[in-house]
């Protein structure tokens, strides 16, 4: 049988598998299902820059995951070569990885990423090392020897490793991405040899979507307590870790100046206010999801001879993420936000959208799109619209499919797809050209 792999989401920070069930895939559908878990947060993604500690643990138990699978699949009554890994948000971006990674090579046969990518900005971590120094400080530890630091961490108690996190998140927990995925300059078999964009994907077909609204459930968030007036009356301080440059940007005028063409490109001469909730959750959208998503499909597409589907999940069911945090503020129709079409394919705790005729065919539906996918690399409509893949030319138009509030399947084309033109003119650096040494000599 066909094995699908779910890889978690949790912005590299939380989650874990176990959320995620396998309920409305397999309810129609022959499948054997597998969900992992991987190490998160500064223990899966600290870095000391050197071969002592090179990073991307958490990435590398994804690995040895997929690895096993190859192993022992079969005797679950799966096939080793027929092995499609899906994820949403980080499980998303860590599925892109994989795609990119030369470690993983050969164990899987096809890619659905949801709401995520590699390109996305906080799936990639800049000053990882620098910032392992400083948890290091914060418990106690050295922080001039890699083997000493590593050494001394040992020693500490796995939760206040965990817990040091909060100290890179000065704003309502952001950036929600403080430790991730970086280069490895060092290290006897490199997971991430390169910045993800100098990476040739393996050549497989791929599934990538993003939801309508995908700020929606942040902007709500940041209403809570006061936080709108919050963010207004500190824009220049909070814009950067909300919308995670402040690593990235080192001179504090060009932070503040960057910050003050972001607020006039989404809100004008407008205050972020209850009325301009929509604005701030477009300027989330676009620079957290968007315009990544897309650029990630193109990437892929004119790289492989395999096609790379794209499609815009815009069905607002009875339940969406966005009601967790106010749930007046969402009512059926309205925009679907981060994690919503995901509930639609997978059991999520917490949601329970099939108690009502249309949400359940829903389900339906984008299990169909799934099905097809995994079993043939080519989602199905189940009506006669063709699914066209995105063009291998990425001076093409960007060419992805709408599903409807009414559940119908649109074709659509799209010049500048999340605003790409526009954050591509600001100082943005989270990959800047990398060099990597060929041999770089460990602290001792």
């Amino acid at each position: 049988m066909n094995v699908v792999v779910h890889i978690h989401g949790g912005a590299f920070i939380g989650g874990e598998g176990i959320y995620y069930g396998p309920h409305y895939l397999l309810d129609s559908k022959d499948f054997v299902y597998v969900s992992i878990n991987y190490r998160l947060g500064v223990l899966g993604f600290a870095s000391t820059g050197d071969s002592v500690l090179p990073g991307n643990n958490g990435l590398k138990d994804q690995v040895a995951a997929l690895k096993w699978i190859q192993q022992n699949i079969a005797a679950f009554g799966g096939d080793p070569n027929s092995v499609t890994i899906t994820g949403m948000s980080a499980g998303a971006s860590s599925v892109h990885y994989q795609l990119i990674s030369p470690m993983s090579k050969g164990l899987f046969n096809r890619a659905i990423l949801q709401s995520g990518s590699a390109f996305c900005h906080w799936s990639y971590t800049e000053n990882v090392s620098q910032k392992t120094k400083y948890i290091a400080s914060l418990l106690g530890c050295p922080t001039n020897n890699s083997v000493e630091i590593v050494e001394c961490l040992r020693s500490r108690p796995a939760k206040d490793i965990a817990n040091s996190l909060i100290n890179y998140m000065p704003w309502k927990l952001s950036p929600f991405t403080p430790f991730g995925p970086t280069v490895e300059v060092a290290g006897y078999e490199k997971f991430l040899p390169d910045i993800p964009e100098k990476l040739v994907p393996h050549d497989i077909p791929v599934l990538i979507s993003t939801a309508q609204a995908e700020g929606l459930v942040f902007a709500t968030y940041i209403g809570l307590e006061n936080g709108f007036n919050e963010l207004n009356n500190n824009w220049n301080e909070y814009l950067p870790h909300l919308l995670d440059y402040n690593y990235t940007i080192s001179n504090e005028n060009l932070r503040s100046r960057t910050a003050h063409d972001i607020k006039q490109f989404y809100f004008g001469d407008k205050p972020i206010s209850k009325e301009t909730k929509s604005n701030l959750s477009k300027m989330i959208s676009d620079r957290t999801f968007g315009y990544a998503a897309s650029k990630a499909a193109q990437h892929i597409a004119a790289k492989n001879t395999a096609p790379v589907y794209f499609y815009e999940f815009g069905y607002g069911g009875n339940y969406s993420s966005t009601g967790f945090f106010d749930p007046k503020s969402y009512s059926r129709g309205s925009s679907p936000t981060h994690g919503d079409e995901t509930s639609y394919v997978l059991k999520m705790d917490g949601f329970y959208v099939y108690d009502n005729e249309e949400d359940r065919k829903m389900i339906k539906t984008m299990v169909n799109i799934w099905a097809t996918f995994i079993k043939t690399g080519v989602p199905d409509t189940e009506n006669s619209e063709i699914w066209l893949p995105v063009s291998k030319n990425p001076a093409d138009l960007f060419r992805f499919t709408k599903i409807t509030q009414q559940q119908t399947f649109e074709a659509r084309e799209q010049s500048n797809h999340g605003n790409y033109e526009f954050w591509s003119s600001l100082p943005l650096t989270e990959f800047f050209e990398f060099n990597v040494p060929e041999d770089i000599k460990t602290e001792l």
